[in-house]
């Protein structure tokens, strides 16, 4: 007999539904909730640790300040380094030019002996020249003069800082003229009232000047008073186009035989540069008054002007207003112009390839050219330079 199985549908019917009972969890599922919570607590725990350890404002804020004066410190320390090597360097360069002044120094006695040597020589030919004539002085036959082969027989005399300004001598020989040249130059203050310009042109003479740089003239425009006489008949000037103030100018006595070539004046009457010949040979001189302010500014650009003017000898005198060392040309041993205006002065006139003639004579000793009565203190603030291929030509120099 066959088994009888009720369909669902057949339960449906009947209305009889199956429950299913409630089940009971496994042990394996009440592990794994055990330690899901178990894991759930370790990060809970992990994530306190770093909160507590995780910094508040106050502490970063602290470390920070920290950082901040701990780079302070150390810029403070690069600096005071950077201090001690400029320092140092400006030493080396103070010394530096010690030795090339003395080298220029020793050069120019050797010079000086070879010279001797020559005019020596040139002695006895001539004491042998007139034996042969029995001493008897020809006509037409003109006697040699030795005198200027031993140099000057008086020197540029100094001056009063405080009235007339600053003073300066250079004495050069060239073997084809027949007698040294005189560089003088002077700050004259102004030249307006005639027994100024008397006075200045009777000093010029006494003390044999054959060329005169002059600063501050105080001329205005073209139609200034006339500065010159038998003595110096020659003059060129650059003066202010409306006032009366600054001016420059370079005088030519009488036995110089100038020939003008060509002149650069400025308007403001602060430089003034001269093109000529003496005894066929090609000459500038330069004669400048540099400003109370910038004077490396004005320097620099006057001397690059002068680069592409000049042309043979080249001579550049007047005030430049710095003094160009601070140990050796002030009797304190500090001005009132700052560090960068001397040093860049200082590097246009090395650039220019001019040397400071009184420095070179005298790589030791102090000469002043102007008196401050406001700092109490002297300084040197005049200076005649001279083209360094042509040192060799110094004879003497003085203030």
């Amino acid at each position: 007999m066959d088994d009888f199985v009720s369909t669902p549908a057949e339960q449906r019917g009947t209305g009889h539904v199956d429950k299913m009972a409630p089940t009971s969890p496994s042990a394996g599922e009440s592990m794994e909730g055990s330690e899901g919570d178990n894991a759930l607590t370790i990060i809970r725990q992990e994530l306190s640790q770093i909160s507590a350890q995780m910094l508040t404002k106050v502490d970063t804020g602290n470390l920070l300040h920290e950082f901040r004066t701990a780079v302070r410190e150390e810029i403070s320390a690069l600096l005071t380094d950077l201090a001690a090597v400029e320092v140092r360097v400006d030493a080396l360069e103070t010394e530096a030019q010690v030795c090339r002044n003395q080298h220029w120094a020793t050069g120019l006695v050797t010079t000086r002996q070879g010279n001797l040597l020559l005019t020596l020589r040139r002695q006895v030919e001539d004491l042998e020249n007139r034996s042969r004539r029995q001493n008897i002085r020809i006509r037409g036959l003109p006697e040699p003069d030795w005198g200027d082969w031993w140099g000057p027989r008086d020197t540029t005399k100094s001056v009063d800082l405080t009235t007339d300004g600053a003073a300066g001598g250079l004495v050069g020989s060239w073997g084809v003229l027949s007698r040294a040249l005189r560089i003088w130059t002077n700050n004259v203050r102004g030249l307006n009232a005639p027994e100024r310009r008397s006075h200045l042109l009777r000093s010029l003479w006494v003390n044999r000047a054959s060329i005169a740089f002059l600063q501050e003239t105080h001329f205005r425009g073209s139609d200034h008073p006339a500065l010159r006489d038998s003595r110096f008949p020659t003059g060129c000037f650059a003066n202010h186009s409306s006032t009366k103030k600054a001016g420059v100018a370079i005088l030519f006595a009488r036995h110089i035989l100038f020939c003008c070539l060509e002149t650069k004046g400025d308007p403001n009457g602060r430089y003034l540069f001269i093109k000529g010949t003496i005894a066929d040979r090609r000459n500038t001189f330069a004669s400048i008054y540099a400003p109370n302010t910038s004077q490396h500014r004005f320097l620099s650009k006057t001397l690059k002007l002068l680069d592409h003017f000049r042309e043979g000898l080249l001579i550049v005198a007047g005030d430049l207003n710095v003094p160009l060392d601070l140990r050796m040309d002030t009797s304190k041993g500090r001005i009132s112009h700052s560090d960068l205006c001397r040093r860049v002065t200082h590097n246009a006139i090395r650039a220019a390839g001019l040397a400071d003639a009184w420095r070179i004579l005298h790589p030791e000793d102090k000469g002043f050219t102007y008196y401050s009565p406001v700092h109490r203190g002297h300084s040197r603030l005049d200076y005649i330079l001279v083209a360094q291929e042509f040192l060799h030509l110094l004879q003497t120099c003085d203030i």
